[in-house]
Formats: structure tokens, C-alpha cells, sequence
């Protein structure tokens, strides 16, 4: 039987190494189900984190978007401050000053008005006066003397300058000073009447032109003027129809006053800085 024996040993073997291999399966079969739930449990575990991180996310970008929200509410409300305080600045600039060039240019137009009035009625109170005779006799004897003066005094006093460079005016000037004069206060003295002018009665009602001139507390008081200096008043009254006309213009049109206006700089009626465009 001793054939038989290594025929047995042969199969022993084969069914060792089938053991064996079965249990080399099981361990691979083990190790690779070990495997596996490492891997699911990793899998898990990141599956979680990319959870957390998402929510995280989620919630950064709500509270950013509240933040954005906020941040635009804000500028939306600093804005509307900002042009509500500005639009503020800009009525009380605009309006005071457009009130103020008007009031100018309105009393302008006024004194004008006012002081050719005055000129009219003078013009006719004059000629009036000249035909009732109140003031004829004055005016003939101011021509008749100046007619005088001019033919034998100041026309030679002329000539004698023009041809030779004599000036006699001093010695004139000095004889009227001492001798005509005391010679018109002592027939003053005697008769009531000047012999060189006449008494400022005489003068306000024959050579002057009245006027009324009332004070801003409301007093009242008469000027008796010349043709010639209420007529230069109404250059001033013609400065201020065009300076109250260039006020309103530079303040309708759209300049550098506006902003100004707007950031609440130079408000009051009385400052007209900054200049329109640096030029009024």
C-alpha cells in the first residue's frame, strides 16, 4: 500500500493549499470589505464637510448680501440727505439773490423814472417861470453880464494867453476877491440885493430843479439841485438797471455760484461770490 500513501499525501496537500487559498480569499475578502467602508466612511465625511462648507457659504453669502443691502440703503439715504440738504442750500442762494438783482434792478428803473420826472417838471417850471416874469429879469441880467464879462474880460484874458503865455486869471480872480465882492455885501447890506449873484432863494427858484429824497426810516427831505447834477444821478440809476440785469442773468444761468449755492457757500443776498466764471 505504500503506492497508495504518496497519492493520499498528494491530495492532502491539494486540499491544505485549497484551505488555504480559501482562506487567503477570506482575508482579501476582508481586507478589501475594510476597505470599502473606509472609503464610504471618508466618502461620508466629505460629503459632510462640502455640507458644512455649502451652509457656510450660504450663510456668508446671506449676511454679505445683507451687508450689500445695507451698504446700498445707506448710500441710497446719504444721497437723498446729501440732495435734499444741497436742494435746500440752492432755493435759499438761488431765490435770495435772484430777489435781491430784481430789487436793484426794479429801483434802478425806479430812480430813473423818478429823477426824469424831476427833470420834466423843472424844464417846465423854468419856462413857466420865464413867462410869468419871476425870473425874467434875473435871466436878462445874467446874459447882459455875461455877455460882458466874456467880450472884455475873459475873451482878452484868452488872447493874451493863446499869443503871448500871460495868465491874468490870478490878478482877476484876486481883484474880484478883494474889491467886488466887499462891494456886493455892502449893497447887500443897504438895499437887501447881491450885485454879482443872487440870494439862494432866487437861485433854488429860478436855477435849481426841486426834488424830494425820502430816507429808508421813512423821513422826507427837499434837494434843490442844478439840470446838470440831477441829470449825473442818472447814471447811477442807469449803473444799477445794469448791474441788477447782470445779477440776474448770472444767477439763472448754471455756473460755478450754483454748486457753491448747493454746498451751502455764499448763500447771503449781499455776497456775490464766487464770480460768474471768474469775470463778474
Amino acid at each position: 500500500m505504500d503506492f497508495v500513501d504518496p497519492g493520499l499525501n498528494a491530495v492532502n496537500s491539494g486540499l491544505n493549499a485549497t484551505d488555504l487559498g480559501g482562506t487567503i480569499v477570506d482575508l482579501v475578502g476582508t481586507y478589501g470589505s475594510w476597505a470599502t467602508t473606509a472609503i464610504n466612511m471618508a466618502r461620508g465625511i466629505g460629503q459632510f464637510l462640502m455640507g458644512a462648507f455649502k451652509i457656510a457659504q450660504n450663510v456668508l453669502s446671506m449676511i454679505f448680501q445683507a451687508i450689500g443691502l445695507a451698504g446700498i440703503f445707506a448710500f441710497i439715504v446719504s444721497m437723498v440727505l446729501m440732495i435734499t440738504k444741497g436742494a435746500a442750500n440752492f432755493g435759499v442762494g438761488f431765490g435770495d439773490h435772484l430777489i435781491c438783482a430784481g430789487k436793484q434792478f426794479g429801483q434802478g428803473w425806479e430812480n430813473q423814472g423818478y429823477i426824469m420826472g424831476i427833470l420834466a417838471n423843472c424844464s417846465w417850471e423854468k419856462f413857466s417861470t420865464f413867462i410869468d416874469g419871476s425870473c425874467t429879469r434875473y435871466y436878462i441880467v445874467d446874459m447882459v453880464f455875461g455877455l460882458i464879462y466874456g467880450v472884455f474880460i475873459e475873451l482878452p484874458l484868452i488872447l493874451l494867453r493863446a499869443i503871448f503865455g500871460i495868465d491874468l486869471q490870478v490878478i482877476v480872480d484876486i481883484i474880484y476877491n478883494l474889491f467886488i465882492l466887499p462891494l456886493d455885501s455892502v449893497f447887500f447890506a443897504i438895499s437887501g440885493f447881491h450885485l454879482v449873484k443872487w440870494s439862494d432863494s432866487v437861485i433854488n427858484h429860478c436855477y435849481r430843479c426841486k426834488g424830494k429824497y425820502k430816507f429808508s426810516d421813512g423821513k422826507e427831505v427837499t434837494l434843490h439841485k442844478t439840470f446838470a447834477e440831477w441829470a449825473k444821478l442818472m447814471n447811477c440809476s442807469f449803473e444799477q438797471i445794469i448791474e441788477g440785469f447782470m445779477r440776474m442773468f448770472t444767477t439763472l444761468v448754471p455756473s460755478n455760484k450754483w454748486w457753491a449755492w448747493i454746498n451751502g457757500d455764499h448763500t447771503s443776498a449781499s455776497d456775490w461770490d464766487p464770480k460768474f466764471f471768474g469775470v463778474l
